[in-house]
């Protein structure tokens, strides 16, 4: 197993964060071809052991006894690799990790610090919404003997949300336009907003838009109103508008444009007003992180800081734009006070928005994603 060990030692000293793991991984098998799918598989699994686990356990462990370790921390269940680490003679009972203080974590109230920590070790399950034909999609699964689970809402009711068996691939199986993969906290934090309706809105703004995840959601849940999103890079907003194609709901009105400039957001929008402001803001991605340990392994204090002065700009800009009676909502995919009590406090201040709701969307129990969102309405 020599050969196994010199190649985990290899990726820990060349990988430095800046391309995600898993595209890492993918360009560095290219370039070592004679490994097969199986050492393919367990270098994978002991690359990303160790970066859920690093920072549990102090610089006296060396990075295998962390990978040894971490193999029950996260409940590996790859038979390759615990032969590969069998010379380690780690075993359950010696398991005493400890997350090391070196950072501060200040968690929003309603989430435990430790749950979140521990919930690193594990990866969070795929979700997808079913948008129609959802009878068929359910015949689909069993027949290929894929195991789902129906999801509820936050409130307790039941959804179009399924949970799937992990490692199953369903890309294949199912009509791309009957479902959308999204996770469990993300359709979470929309159906919250809904909640919070008066009425149905006639102008709505998705603020930072990405692929459009959420309004794709808005738009299936709502009857027919006039839609503006908007995002900093044209790639994104160019993957909205084939994700809207492709899911029958047509084109959008869309806007290149940065939102924590006021004057360029001026500029696009002139003298409009929305009913409906949605604004998931860049973050840490802390309550994603399950998915991307290495950005906890490498995350920085000053990273954070970064990104709170792009969200209280953005959120402040997009809250001009909401009619009286209208609601504004901030969401993140952070578990930090920082981008998330302490920007609604910040909006409070300027005395024109009244805090209807806030939570943190805790998914650690379904083995999802946790976000924050917090909904205004204009004075």
């Amino acid at each position: 197993m020599t050969f196994f060990i010199q190649h985990v030692q290899r990726i820990l000293d060349t990988y430095e964060g800046q391309l995600p793991l898993s595209l890492f991984l993918r360009q560095y098998f290219k370039a070592y071809p004679k490994l097969g799918s199986r050492d393919r598989r367990a270098l994978s699994e002991a690359t990303f052991i160790y970066f859920r686990c690093r920072n549990f356990f102090d610089g006296s462990v060396n990075n295998m006894h962390v990978i040894a370790l971490g193999y029950h921390l996260c409940k590996s269940k790859n038979a390759f690799l615990a032969k590969a680490l069998h010379e380690f003679n780690i075993t359950e009972s010696t398991v005493k990790p400890f997350f090391q203080p070196n950072i501060t974590f200040n968690i929003s109230q309603g989430l435990s610090s430790e749950e979140w920590l521990h919930s690193l070790w594990q990866q969070p399950q795929l979700f997808i919404r079913i948008r129609k034909s959802i009878n068929e999609v359910v015949a689909n699964l069993k027949q290929h003997e894929i195991d789902f689970e129906v999801m509820n809402d936050w409130y307790g009711n039941v959804t179009d949300c399924m949970k799937i068996q992990t490692g199953k691939s369903i890309d294949n199986l199912l009509n791309e336009a009957d479902y959308v993969v999204q996770d469990w906290s993300s359709q979470q934090s929309i159906y919250i907003l809904l909640n919070q309706l008066k009425s149905n809105p006639v102008k709505a703004w998705d603020v930072c838009s990405g692929a459009g995840g959420k309004s794709i959601l808005l738009k299936d849940k709502l009857p027919a109103f006039d839609l503006t999103v908007s995002d900093i890079r044209a790639s994104i907003l160019h993957n909205l508008q084939t994700r809207f194609k492709q899911y029958g709901l047509g084109k959008v009105k869309s806007l290149e444009v940065n939102s924590a400039d006021a004057n360029a957001l001026r500029e696009k929008l002139g003298d409009q007003m929305f009913d409906l402001v949605v604004c998931d803001v860049p973050c840490s991605g802390s309550g994603t992180w399950a998915r991307t340990p290495e950005q906890f392994h490498f995350y920085k204090p000053a990273m954070l800081q970064k990104f709170k002065e792009l969200q209280f700009p953005i959120v402040s800009n997009a809250s001009k734009y909401v009619k009286q009676g209208g609601l504004l909502a901030y969401i993140t995919c952070s578990v930090f006070q920082e981008e998330n009590e302490d920007v609604v406090n910040q909006l409070l201040q300027s005395g024109t928005l009244d805090l209807k709701h806030t939570q943190i969307i805790d998914g650690i129990g379904n083995q999802a994603d946790c976000m924050f969102i917090a909904v205004f309405e204009k004075q």
